[in-house]
């Protein structure tokens, strides 16, 4: 009998052991999983903000060549408008002059064409600086608003690259806490087996000693052997108590950590967004600052021409 009970024991221990080491390996598994899909999802944002950025930086190419193309074009028209008007003219000038040379041959006619030639010339000259101005002011105008799309799209860049960072950041924070659970859930885990285990093995002795002094029964040896099995279950419920209160106190401690990391990156990622904010607000205030002082320039040189002309 004394056979069959320790072989009865024995096997509940050992499937006890290969439970728990079937869960330990489950939770192993499923944490691997985890991570797996977790580190694939971020390759896959990452991969994903990669080429929206190439795309943008494309269509900021396409958009400053066009741009580029524009102006060329206008260069171009506003010099032939300009040649026509010159030809234009030239050609008035040399009517006219015709004309007078051949209704009159006085010096009065000489004044006259003299007169009428320099007028022609200050006019063409003129004339082409207005046009100067206008190709400077338009080309200035182009300008200034390349620069403008170029620094808005390197301030769009850098917010991007600074959310994906932070993403990252905290995938990699939710990973860790959640092994950092997981562990402690494994932990509690082993703790109870090996709780289980020692409740076991107390139980084999006690029926061992209670099976070894019953065979010699006596007043005496029940009361010791009730004694014995007092004692033995009190030690049992201490150790079980200090465990559980251990545990507690470790899991109270972990999650008061993880808060505190959780806080932590609450802030720093406020932080972070704050200065992004200020950075764009400090960068378009010295672009409107730009495009002012600009205008204004532009607007001054073309007035001062105009008043020597």
């Amino acid at each position: 009998m004394l056979k069959a009970k320790g072989v009865q024991l024995n096997l509940y221990g050992e499937s006890v052991v290969k439970n728990k080491n079937r869960g330990i390996n489950l939770i192993i598994i499923i944490i691997i999983i985890i991570i797996i899909i977790i580190i694939i999802i971020i390759i896959i944002i990452i991969i994903i903000i990669i080429i929206i950025i190439i795309i943008i930086i494309i269509i900021i190419i396409i958009i400053i060549i066009i741009i580029i193309i524009i102006i060329i074009i206008i260069i171009i028209i506003i010099i032939i408008i300009i040649i026509i008007i010159s030809i234009i003219i030239i050609i008035i000038t040399i009517i006219i002059i015709v004309i007078i040379v051949t209704t009159s041959t006085t010096t009065s006619t000489s004044i006259i064409i003299i007169i009428i030639i320099i007028i022609m010339i200050i006019t063409i000259i003129t004339i082409i600086i207005i046009i100067i101005i206008i190709i400077i002011i338009i080309s200035s105008i182009i300008i200034i608003i390349i620069i403008i799309i170029i620094i808005i799209i390197i301030i769009i860049i850098i917010i991007i690259i600074i959310i994906i960072i932070i993403i990252i950041i905290i995938i990699i924070i939710i990973i860790i806490i959640f092994i950092i659970i997981i562990i402690i859930i494994i932990i509690i885990i082993i703790i109870i087996v090996i709780i289980i285990m020692i409740i076991t093995i107390i139980t084999i002795i006690i029926i061992i000693i209670i099976i070894i002094i019953s065979s010699s029964s006596s007043s005496s040896s029940s009361i010791i052997i009730i004694i014995i099995i007092i004692i033995i279950i009190i030690i049992i419920i201490i150790i079980i108590i200090i465990i559980i209160i251990i545990i507690i106190f470790i899991i109270i401690i972990i999650i008061i950590i993880i808060i505190i990391i959780i806080i932590i990156i609450i802030i720093i990622i406020i932080i972070i967004i704050i200065i992004i904010i200020i950075i764009v607000i400090i960068i378009i205030i010295i672009i409107i600052n730009i495009i002012i002082i600009n205008i204004i320039i532009l607007i001054v040189v073309f007035v001062i021409i105009m008043i020597f002309v």
